[in-house]
């Protein structure tokens, strides 16, 4: 994975295609893989933004994030 770009419109189709059960996986190896090697996956996602945007995205669809509106 590192060192190797990934394409914008595979990586979100990919993403849309899978189950929530599937996306709880994937932000589970990347927190792995932060907890291992925090080096290796900040390289990671600075050298794949668009992996970096969808795990952000993907973030707001588990609900793992949430946005507070002020008033």
């Amino acid at each position: 994975m590192a060192g190797k770009q990934i394409a914008g419109d595979n990586l979100t189709s990919q993403l849309a295609g899978m189950s929530k059960n599937q996306l709880y996986d994937v932000m589970s190896q990347m927190k792995a893989l932060i907890e291992q090697n925090q080096q290796q996956a900040r390289q990671i996602l600075v050298e794949n933004p668009l992996l970096t945007k969808a795990l952000f995205q993907v973030s707001f669809k588990l609900d793992v994030l949430v946005v507070e509106m002020e008033n």
